[in-house]
């Protein structure tokens, strides 16, 4: 049945009142994957299915974790204190290793839900019922020694280990390794869009067209690339928008400050990034804080193996060039005199070019493994 729908009356009123005429914007909702539902509340996946992407968990693209939900006897203690449960899976690690082994693997359920809360079942202890409930689960440290997470080892300093593992959080951890995937968790997606004040938009621009669009903290300039060069509150509160308090920051530059931890960066723009700090003459130089501060978060752990060994420095986004002197590819990391790189895209023409030319092509997980 087609409805007739009359708004002259609505017509009419906003002419007595004399109001402008405004057109409306369309608004476009994007749809929601079903895979993405699936991993918010957990879904168990054959071992075909879960592959590996630097180390790292992944299905369809999307990087995951990995837990047992049945805790047995052991539910109530989980419920109550999550550190006394199972620990979840980031990497692939020994633990899960050995679960392969034994062909335990799929009693793991996969998920991207990053609230940090898990569902769990088991018996209670008291009664001999059936127990359902959420826990908030430990990261498992075999995994984040296996990725080598903020410098953890397990040989290392207890201290910065014990750090590590207390204050593991679920979203830094997913930013961190953005790059290396092309899904970010629905919730953090939401989360992103936090709310500002009414007139952010056109302040923003204008501090950023006032500073040159110049980075405050590598000096990269992005005129060409506006949609990379943030505002940052300096104090954390979105509201206060003293000029004192806002500082434009390239986005790589601005997931790195304190609780910026829901911040994504895809591989593509950290490295437009990279290139135009390289074309700009923003090069590390020979400091490891200012290769920290340069890099790709994603590829912290391996270059804290480097540092920790007083290994050679790499240089950060090298530009391998052609014979008639043009860019070819840029290399996240580069030891050139050994005529090695790490690669975070896995283009397999630029890595059969290098590999043709002489270089020795590595992933950041390859490269941790064979310095471990």
């Amino acid at each position: 049945m087609r409805l007739e729908i009359d708004l002259s009356g609505l017509e009419d009123a906003r002419k007595r009142m004399g109001a402008e005429l405004v057109a409306l914007e369309s608004i476009f909702i994007k749809p929601i994957d079903p895979i993405d539902v699936a991993l918010d509340g957990g879904y168990e996946l054959p071992l075909d299915e879960v592959v590996t992407t630097n180390g790292l968990l992944e299905y369809e693209g999307r990087q995951i974790l990995l837990y047992i939900q049945d805790h047995g006897w052991r539910c109530n203690e989980a419920i109550e204190d999550g550190s006394l449960g199972k620990k979840f899976h980031i990497s692939e690690c020994i633990t899960l290793t050995v679960m392969r082994q034994k062909n335990r693997f799929e009693r793991y359920v996969a998920t991207h839900n990053i609230g940090g809360f898990f569902k769990i079942h088991g018996v209670d202890k008291d009664t001999g019922e059936n127990l359902k409930g959420e826990a908030e689960l430990s990261v498992c440290k075999n995994c984040l020694a296996n990725i080598r997470y903020q410098g953890y080892s397990s040989r290392g300093n207890w201290t910065i280990k014990n750090k590590v593992f207390s204050s593991f959080s679920l979203t830094k951890f997913f930013t961190t390794y953005s790059s290396f995937f092309s899904h970010m968790p629905q919730r953090m997606a939401e989360t992103a869009s936090s709310s500002y004040s009414a007139d952010w938009v056109e302040l923003s621009k204008k501090i950023r067209r006032d500073c040159g669009y110049k980075c405050n903290s590598c000096g990269v300039v992005l005129e060409t690339e506006k949609s990379l060069l943030h505002v940052h509150h300096k104090n954390g509160v979105k509201s206060d928008n003293a000029i004192s308090n806002l500082e434009p920051l390239c986005k790589d530059c601005h997931r790195k400050q304190v609780d910026h931890s829901h911040m994504f960066v895809w591989h593509k723009e950290m490295a437009l990034i990279t290139r135009l700090r390289r074309e700009q003459g923003v090069s590390p130089g020979q400091s490891w804080d200012r290769v920290f501060a340069l890099a790709d978060e994603a590829t912290h752990g391996l270059l804290s193996i480097y540092k920790e060994n007083s290994l050679e420095i790499p240089d950060v986004g090298y530009e391998y060039t052609s014979v008639m002197n043009s860019v070819v590819v840029v290399l996240d990391l580069a030891w050139k005199r050994n005529k090695e790189c790490v690669l975070i895209s896995d283009d397999i023409s630029d890595k059969k070019l290098l590999t043709e030319s002489g270089w020795a092509v590595y992933g950041v997980q390859e490269l941790i493994d064979k310095n471990q």
